[in-house]
């Protein structure tokens, strides 16, 4: 990403116009370069840039002293918006927890992953929290209903959420590839790949959880792996036939460190874009706008589609007429006096 070619459209000529009148030979200084000992070099170091930005300090500097009064004050109302953007995404984004859910008991680790990476907010989850899987077979009065449908539509809801889920990892790596190179990070100004770095970063976290999730169950399903029903294991699980069932084992001392190391990692990575987005130059209010609202719709539109997914997973999980569940969890307790591990029942309602 070349930094100062493009501009956000309110305020972009006037920035290429102060670059081509004003700022000529910090521009040019720009494009070559620095050395250590020559009097830009100097200039650089007393204007505040660090060892890596000695070559865009001072054209940054020019552009902003050129800038008029009501230019800074826009600015700073845009980094007061966008600072607190991931925030705002990590309060409708979609937990770790959530997405784990998906990808062990939903069998769907690939939209779980693609779901992840097209909702940059994460929210924070408390330290050493517990997994409560009883909330499975909990009935929810007054919640969406889901019905069985035939697999060919099934097929049709599982292209469609796919479809949206890259759809929104599309918009959001459009979004980092405009910031990096229309605006500057005060703190790092030399670097252009931030606002993609923290875009993606949450990702991370959603892998550690499933990563650490998948660890703790074991899952039995004989019927889903022959070869004559392929295609239905792997669009549909739950058509496959005969009953899954899952165990939860019993928590240990390293899934619990994993988990805390988890929820550090979400609040750095809530902490991280605060940092990057309360910093930025060369944008005003109005254009950061649409990068908010564009922000906001690729979350919800994710949230939407994992929102179905876990209503699904508990409609699997939960007996109809009469019917056995087609997914049964058992949750393992901690050992007996024998050692041997306590079983808390056919169902998940053994909690902590």
């Amino acid at each position: 990403m070349e930094q100062f070619k493009e501009w956000y459209p309110e305020w972009g000529w006037i920035f290429a116009r102060i670059l081509e009148n004003d700022c000529k030979d910090e521009y040019q200084l720009y494009l070559t370069s620095t050395t250590p000992g020559t009097r830009w070099y100097d200039k650089a170091f007393w204007l505040g840039a660090g060892p890596w930005s000695f070559s865009v300090v001072p054209l940054v500097d020019c552009i902003v002293e050129h800038s008029s009064e009501y230019q800074k004050s826009g600015m700073a109302a845009a980094n007061v918006i966008l600072g607190l953007t991931p925030a705002i995404l990590a309060a409708l984004g979609s937990t770790v927890d959530e997405t784990s859910l998906l990808s062990v008991f939903g069998r769907r680790p690939f939209l779980a992953l693609c779901l992840s990476a097209g909702s940059p907010g994460v929210p924070p989850r408390p330290l050493f929290e517990y997994q409560r899987f009883s909330q499975l077979q909990e009935k929810r009065p007054g919640r969406l209903r889901l019905r069985s449908f035939p697999f060919c539509v099934e097929a049709l809801i599982w292209i469609a959420e796919h479809v949206v889920a890259l759809a929104s990892i599309a918009n959001v790596a459009t979004l980092g590839y405009e910031l990096g190179s229309r605006v500057i990070m005060v703190f790092a100004p030399e670097l252009t790949y931030l606002t993609l770095l923290w875009l993606f970063l949450g990702t991370v976290g959603h892998i550690f959880a499933a990563f650490a999730l998948r660890l703790r169950v074991r899952i039995k399903d004989p019927d889903i792996l022959e070869s004559n029903i392929w295609l239905k294991s792997w669009i549909a699980p739950w058509k496959a036939g005969g009953q899954t069932e899952f165990t939860v084992l019993p928590e240990t001392l390293a899934y619990t460190c994993f988990s805390g190391f988890i929820s550090l990692f979400n609040a750095a990575q809530i902490m991280f874009g605060t940092l990057v987005f309360s910093s930025v130059l060369f944008i005003s209010v109005r254009d950061c706008m649409p990068v908010v609202g564009r922000l906001l719709a690729s979350v919800i539109a994710c949230r939407i589609v994992l929102m179905y997914e876990l209503a699904r997973i508990r409609h699997l999980c939960q007996e109809r007429k009469g019917e056995p569940a087609v997914y049964l969890v058992k949750v393992m307790e901690d050992e007996t006096q024998d050692g041997s591990p306590e079983e808390s029942g056919s169902s998940t309602q053994g909690t902590r």
